[in-house]
C-alpha cells in the first residue's frame, strides 16, 4: 500500500489501425522504496489505471473511449546495470477503442489483477439542531442562519429539532498479498489531509475497514479489503457554541492573547460571576452579550494522507453522487 512513487509518464505513442481504432501505450517511470519490492509487488499495488479504466492521463490528455487493457508489463530501467539493486522500473499500459475487447468479459484468475470495486451509498443519522433558517424578504429567501436558542440563552433540545443529517459514503474494495495493519490503524478515523476526490481538506473521513482472508487455487492466500470513506462538503469539525453560566466581571482582569485563550483559561474565581441558574450564551471574550453568539471551530479528527493506503487518486473522479433518498 506504500513504497511506490509513480514518477510520471515517460513515453507516451498512439497508433491508429486501419479500421480508425486509436491503440495508446504507456510508460510509466516507477520507483520503489527498497530493492526488495520487485514486480510482484508493483503488480500488487499499482495505483493507476485499473483494467477497464479510461485513457485519462490529465484534463486535455484523455480519450474517454479508449479503455485499459489486462496486460501489464515491468522491467527494470534500462540505466539500471546487471548486478545492481533495482528501484526504477519501467511499467509499461496499453489502451484501445477496439471493440473486440470488453472489461469483464473474461474471467480473472488472479484475484491480485481485479480492479478496485466501488460502491456508492448515503449514511444517515438523526442530529439536533443548533442552528435555523431566517427568512427575508417577500417572497421569502433563506439565507441566513441563526442559533437556535430561547429567550434566556438556553438551547432548544428535544426530539422537535432532531433533523436527518445524510453524507455520502464511498466503500473501495481490492485484493492485496498482506495488510500494512501500522498504517491501517495510523489513518483510520482520520480526515484527509489534502483534496482528495474533488473535495478539500478535512472533508473526507477514513471511517471503517473490514477484511477477509481467501483461499485461490492451491498456490496460496490473499486479503480482500474494504475501505469506507465518508464525504461531508461541510467538514468533520463541529462549530461548538458557547454556553455557560459564569461570565467575565466587567472589571476583571484582560483577557490572555489569541495563542493562549483557547488552551489556558484564568482559573481565577474572581475573573467571573454566575449569574442565575441558566446558562448564558457567550461572546468572544466570555462577557454577557445581548445580541450574536461566539462559536468555536474545533479540530477533533487528526489528518492524514489517505492515498498512502495505495488509492488512486482519479478512482471516482467526475462522478456525480445521486441525492440522498427523502425521509
Amino acid at each position: 500500500m506504500t513504497g511506490i512513487l509513480v514518477v510520471g509518464a515517460r513515453d507516451v505513442s498512439c497508433v491508429r489501425d486501419e479500421d480508425g481504432h486509436r491503440n495508446y501505450t504507456v510508460n510509466w517511470l516507477v520507483r520503489t522504496d527498497n530493492p526488495a519490492k520487485g514486480p510482484g509487488y508493483i503488480l500488487a499495488f499499482w495505483p493507476l489505471a485499473a483494467p477497464g479504466t479510461p485513457y485519462l492521463l490529465s484534463a486535455v490528455e484523455r480519450d474517454l473511449w479508449a479503455f485499459c487493457t489486462p496486460e501489464l508489463n515491468i522491467s527494470k530501467h534500462p540505466d539500471v546495470g546487471d548486478g545492481e539493486p533495482i528501484q526504477d522500473w519501467i511499467v509499461t499500459q496499453s489502451f484501445t477503442t477496439k471493440p473486440t475487447w470488453r472489461c469483464n468479459t473474461n474471467p480473472i484468475e488472479n484475484p491480485l489483477m481485479e480492479p478496485w470495486d466501488v460502491n456508492i451509498s448515503y449514511r444517515h443519522e438523526q442530529k439536533q439542531a443548533t442552528e435555523y433558517w431566517v427568512p427575508s424578504g417577500d417572497p421569502p429567501v433563506y439565507i441566513e442562519k441563526k442559533p437556535l436558542i430561547m429567550r434566556n440563552g438556553e438551547r432548544i433540545k428535544g426530539s422537535e429539532v432532531e433533523v436527518k443529517i445524510s453524507h455520502l459514503s464511498i466503500e473501495l474494495t481490492k485484493n492485496y498479498v498482506f495488510i500494512d495493519v501500522p498504517l491501517i490503524s495510523r489513518l483510520l478515523n482520520c480526515v484527509n489531509d489534502k483534496e482528495m476526490w474533488g473535495v478539500g481538506p478535512r472533508e473526507v473521513l477514513f471511517a471503517d475497514v473490514r477484511g477477509e482472508r481467501l483461499a485461490y487455487g492451491n498456490c496460496g492466500f490473499y486479503w480482500r479489503m474494504t475501505f469506507t470513506f465518508d464525504i461531508n462538503e461541510d467538514g468533520f469539525d463541529p462549530t461548538i457554541p458557547w454556553f455557560g453560566s459564569r461570565v467575565r466581571k466587567s472589571n476583571a482582569p484582560d483577557w490572555p492573547s489569541n495563542e493562549q485563550r483557547d488552551y489556558e483559561v484564568p482559573k481565577n474565581t474572581e475573573t467571573y460571576e454566575q449569574l442565575g441558574i441558566y446558562p448564558l450564551t457567550f461572546g468572544g471574550r466570555a462577557a454577557r452579550t445581548e445580541a450574536g453568539q461566539y462559536k468555536q471551530k474545533y479540530a477533533i479528527y487528526g489528518q492524514d494522507n489517505l492515498f498512502l493506503l495505495g488509492i488512486p487518486p482519479d478512482l471516482v473522479a467526475g462522478f456525480t453522487p445521486p441525492p440522498p433518498d427523502e425521509p
